[in-house]
């Protein structure tokens, strides 16, 4: 599908490097997709709701690239799912900032954090894309 292919491409070596804003992120994505990405979005937010469209599912593929090895599968799934009943973005998008900046002190602190994977975050971003759209 274009949201698994767009993840793989960002998370490839040429891809996206450090952690990324909400905003930042989007840029990335609106700068390097092709317009089926967009009607991929378009058929989910006519199926699923305004919140499952392209700010939900751009959330969602942030959220597997940034929390992948911080948070759990079912956590990230889980605030992927609050995003079609919540329909207030800036909040999560804030939440999960505050959450992963201190997932990521934890780790320093522990001498945490090993290296994830691609397939790793590839696979947390069809879980993600899964419990947006209510699966």
């Amino acid at each position: 599908t274009p949201f698994v292919g767009l993840l793989v491409k960002l998370l490839s070596p040429q891809g996206v490097k450090g952690q990324l804003t909400y905003q930042e992120f989007s840029r990335v994505i609106y700068d390097n997709v092709s317009s089926q990405f967009h009607i991929s979005c378009e058929n989910t937010e006519k199926k699923f709701g305004e919140m499952a469209g392209i700010r939900g599912c751009i959330y969602c593929l942030w959220v597997a690239c940034f929390g992948t090895g911080k948070f759990e599968k079912d956590e990230l799934q889980e605030l992927c799912a609050r995003v079609r009943l919540e329909s207030d973005l800036v909040f999560l998008v804030e939440t999960f900032e505050l959450k992963r900046d201190d997932a990521l002190k934890y780790q320093q602190n522990q001498n945490q954090g090993g290296k994830v994977t691609a397939e790793e975050k590839v696979s947390t971003a069809v879980n993600n894309l899964i419990g947006l759209w209510g699966g």
